[in-house]
């Protein structure tokens, strides 16, 4: 018998992880935003939130993810009255699969529900296995106590990308929230970015969206972060 070399296409590689964790969020909490050159994936367990991408505005309820691409701006907050569990994690990656993940906001199927399960148990056994992450698991980052255990390495990278590859075949995008603010700030947004060289004023983008200039600071910070 001839065989014959099929050959197996690099569509998508993990060269580092940089964040793992779970977090706890009360009632009111606010992330106020960060960017990076790596990517970021935020998948809620239980809870609502509503998270800030760019000029997207999105509410994700239990079982729903977002991918955040690298360079791009993020930030979520809970509504009062609400609550979530979060799971994080970050990573680089590269391969013709990118572009099937940038900017995916959807709620996972039965099948990825429980690839996410998986992973989740997996990091809490560890975690419950080695004492040091147990005062990291709820704050920013376990992979610093499992940075010498390859097989940790090799097996969180193996969930990451089973379920990147279940989410570039099927998946569907949740729709952006729609609310009189949103739709400001995305006209806002759209108004400086062809008015790069004209110099506009805060004052004059308040005035061209007929708000105060009070009411345009707020919602910069309330849905991006950041100031005007």
């Amino acid at each position: 018998m001839i065989y014959m070399p099929f050959p197996v296409t690099n569509s998508l590689k993990i060269d580092n992880l940089f964040c793992l964790f779970k977090l706890k969020c009360r009632s009111g909490y606010t992330f106020n935003g960060e960017l990076h050159n790596f990517w970021e994936c935020v998948y809620v367990i239980d809870g609502n939130i509503c998270v800030s991408s760019d000029e997207n505005v999105y509410n994700l309820s239990k079982g729903d993810i977002v991918f955040h691409k690298p360079q791009e701006y993020h930030k979520f907050h809970i509504e009062e009255g609400c609550h979530a569990t979060l799971f994080d994690f970050s990573f680089s990656f590269e391969g013709n699969l990118a572009e099937k993940i940038a900017g995916l906001v959807c709620s996972l199927n039965e099948k990825q529900l429980q690839l996410m399960n998986m992973f989740i148990d997996f990091f809490d056994e560890e975690c419950e296995k080695n004492p040091k992450s147990k005062n990291s698991i709820y704050t920013y980052n376990v992979l610093p106590v499992f940075k010498n255990d390859e097989l940790y390495l090799q097996t969180a990278k193996f969930y990451i990308l089973q379920l990147i590859l279940s989410l570039s075949c099927e998946s569907k995008t949740l729709k952006t929230v729609e609310n009189s603010e949103t739709k400001l700030l995305k006209t806002a947004i759209e108004i400086m970015d062809s008015s790069v060289e004209n110099e506009l004023s805060i004052s004059e983008l308040a005035k061209s969206l007929n708000i105060s200039l009070s009411s345009l600071k707020r919602l910069f910070k309330k849905y991006t972060g950041m100031s005007v």
